[in-house]
């Protein structure tokens, strides 16, 4: 692409501009590379080669909050100007760069896919590469109030609708939902703790985490008790694609600050949001909320979006747009076994949670009227069952956390990493990489920032089988089995880990004796 097409307006300034011709001149030097001292300085610059508002806004979109040096304006220029693949790299650089110096951005020459990270605690961490032609939507995604600070006014998040192919309808893609890009802000904290000091007044990495649709699903409408709203922003094919490979930039790129307050998931959001929108700089209509909620709400009624697909929560479910918590169908299948058998032992999901799970089992097998009904009644078989298997997934999510306490607080990362490398290049060596060892160092803010968009060649210790199940006796066998080696039977945290295993396994048993009554 020649120089005039990638900035017209730079280059008809030029021609009436001899200093900036000259100074344009030498920075495109493919021969020669410029260093900052070589009349670089931002007093000697013609003003077209200086950086700036919304050259800052761009910048905060991908800094390194560890990385002091600045950005020298004029040699980012240049290699948008001279670099065929710059916008394949940098994509957010590269539309400010089009929009400043009124340029068409193109990415006909990016032939490969965006690539993303993204979290599965049943799956592990999975690499996935998104054709940004293939995603229809992108959708706010409101999370409600949880429990604790951190959580009371709701988490936002971005929501990428993957479709099967390019020529798939809009129901195709929304019931593509395993498939489908989860990316939030999050604070990258010391496993599940957080420090109230640090969360307020900084000192937290911030990061755009990814995550699949199983796991914000099961995270929030199971684990947290929390509803999830998906919000279709107004886009364009081309607002579209430009926000995918932004995301994946950010995704890579991105290390701030998080902060509560002032830069949490909402505030982070809405600079990515406001640049989407072309909002930047405009005072009464620029995005500037302090609170999820508010982010949310201000959105749902305006031009930015189409609200109207909340109108009925019923049809919104039915469509994709609104996952309710779940937890009422778990305390509906309980009440449907008490009103149903007289004799069942547990008035309340509460009750039930806290019972043990041999217990738990004893106390269906041993009354011959319960044992009797759920033999002959396959609903309220089904109800028990539902009952079981939420214990199930609570378990192993408590599993996976205790799994990262005591990773961090024995720092036993590098123990791990190190056994890894002592094991023959097998399919347990994999598995254990693939499901502890990459999200452990992705939740420890280790996983490494790169400058840019990545060559997926450059990601191959990200890839791994997909079709590993985490959650599986036998990946957990393994865990126990690596950590038993490094860390002493009687240390209190690998006591309570034991509990946790022995309380899985028998829950396991549950689920397969009342399977049996079929």
């Amino acid at each position: 692409m020649l120089l005039s097409d990638k900035a017209p307006a730079l280059m008809m300034t030029a021609q009436q501009d001899a200093l900036l011709c000259r100074q344009l001149s030498q920075l495109t030097n493919v021969h020669k590379i410029p260093t900052e001292s070589e009349s670089f300085s931002v007093d000697l610059l013609s003003s077209e080669l200086q950086a700036d508002e919304r050259f800052q806004h761009a910048r905060e979109l991908i800094k390194d909050r560890h990385q002091s040096q600045e950005a020298v304006y004029a040699l980012i220029l240049r290699e948008y100007l001279i670099e065929k693949d710059f916008a394949c790299r940098h994509p957010i650089y590269a539309s400010y760069f089009a929009r400043r110096y009124q340029a068409h951005v193109s990415y006909d020459d990016c032939h490969e896919p965006v690539p993303f990270y993204l979290f599965d605690s049943n799956q592990g961490g999975q690499l996935v590469s998104i054709d940004p032609q293939q995603v229809r939507e992108v959708h706010l995604v409101f999370a409600s109030e949880g429990e604790g600070i951190a959580s009371s006014f709701g988490h936002v998040s971005v929501r990428l609708l993957v479709c099967p192919d390019m020529s798939s309808s809009l129901e195709a893609c929304q019931r593509n939902l395993f498939n489908h890009v989860f990316l939030g802000y999050v604070a990258r904290i010391d496993g599940f703790s957080m420090n109230l000091l640090k969360g307020f007044f900084g000192g937290y990495d911030a990061h755009l985490f990814g995550s699949t649709f199983r796991e914000v699903f099961r995270a929030n409408t199971l684990l947290a008790d929390r509803d999830l709203y998906s919000l279709p922003l107004n886009l364009s094919a081309q607002q579209v694609e430009q926000v995918v490979r932004d995301l994946s930039e950010i995704h890579w790129s991105y290390r701030g600050n998080y902060r509560f307050i002032t830069a949490n998931c909402a505030t982070l959001l809405q600079d990515l949001l406001n640049k989407a929108l072309q909002l930047e700089g405009q005072s009464d209509a620029e995005l500037n909320y302090l609170r999820p909620d508010s982010l949310f709400n201000t959105l749902k009624s305006s031009p930015f979006t189409r609200g109207e697909v909340l109108a009925s929560l019923e049809k919104a479910e039915s469509q994709g747009y609104f996952f309710p918590r779940n937890r009422m169908y778990y305390q509906q299948a309980l009440i449907a076994l008490a009103d149903v058998i007289d004799s069942y032992p547990y008035e309340n999901l509460e009750q039930y949670d806290q019972t043990r799970a041999a217990q738990r089992m004893y106390d269906v097998l041993v009354s011959d009227s319960v044992y009797a009904t759920l033999a002959n009644n396959d609903y309220l078989l089904e109800a028990q069952l539902l009952l079981e298997e939420r214990q199930l997934v609570f378990l192993r999510f408590e599993l996976f956390r205790k799994v990262i306490d005591i990773v961090i607080e024995l720092q036993l990362i590098d123990v791990m990493q190190a056994q890894l490398q002592a094991l023959p290049n097998s399919l347990d060596k994999q598995l254990l990489q693939h499901c502890y060892v990459q999200p452990l160092l992705q939740i420890q803010m280790l996983v490494p920032r790169f400058d840019g968009i990545p060559d997926i060649g450059a990601l191959a210790d990200f890839q791994s089988n997909t079709d590993w199940q985490c959650g599986s006796q036998q990946a957990q066998q393994k865990i126990f089995n690596m950590m038993a080696s490094a860390v002493p039977d009687d240390h209190q945290q690998m006591k309570e880990l034991k509990v946790l295993e022995q309380e899985l396994v028998q829950t396991l048993d549950n689920i397969e004796t009342l399977e049996a009554l079929f």
